[in-house]
C-alpha cells in the first residue's frame, strides 16, 4: 500500500473509528434500561444486551466484509464483545474507543507488512 493511501486510511478510520463506539453503547445502554424496566436481573439485562450489539455490529459491518455472515457477525461480533466488555468494565466511551483505535491499527498494520513481505 502506497504511503499516502496508507495516511488515508488512517485518517479516516481516526473519525470512523470514535464515532462507532457509541453506535454500540448507546443501543446497549437503552436495551439495558428497556429489560430493567420489566424486572429483568442486571446481569442478564447486561448480558442480553451486550450479545444483542454485538450482532448488531456485526451486522453493521455486513456490506464491509462482502457479506459474509461469519466475517462479519462472528469475528466482528466477537472482537464489539471485548471492546464493548473495556466500556463495562471502565464506563468510559474513551476507553473503549482507544481499546478500537488500537486493534484495528495494529490489523491493519499487521496486514499492510504482511503486503510489503509477500505473505499475503
Amino acid at each position: 500500500m502506497p504511503p499516502a493511501a496508507l495516511t488515508k486510511l488512517l485518517a479516516m478510520s481516526a473519525v470512523q473509528l470514535p464515532g462507532e463506539e457509541p453506535v454500540t453503547i448507546l443501543p446497549m445502554l437503552v436495551l439495558v434500561a428497556a429489560l430493567r424496566r420489566p424486572g429483568v436481573s442486571a446481569w442478564l439485562a447486561i448480558g442480553i444486551a451486550w450479545i444483542a450489539t454485538a450482532l448488531m455490529f456485526g451486522a453493521l459491518h455486513l456490506p464491509t466484509y462482502l457479506w459474509h455472515p461469519g466475517q462479519a457477525l462472528l469475528v466482528i461480533g466477537a472482537a464489539r464483545l471485548v471492546l464493548t466488555g473495556v466500556y463495562l468494565l471502565t464506563r468510559n466511551l474513551w476507553a473503549s474507543t482507544l481499546a478500537h483505535v488500537v486493534d484495528d491499527w495494529t490489523l491493519m498494520a499487521i496486514a499492510v507488512g504482511m503486503s510489503r513481505t509477500g505473505i499475503g
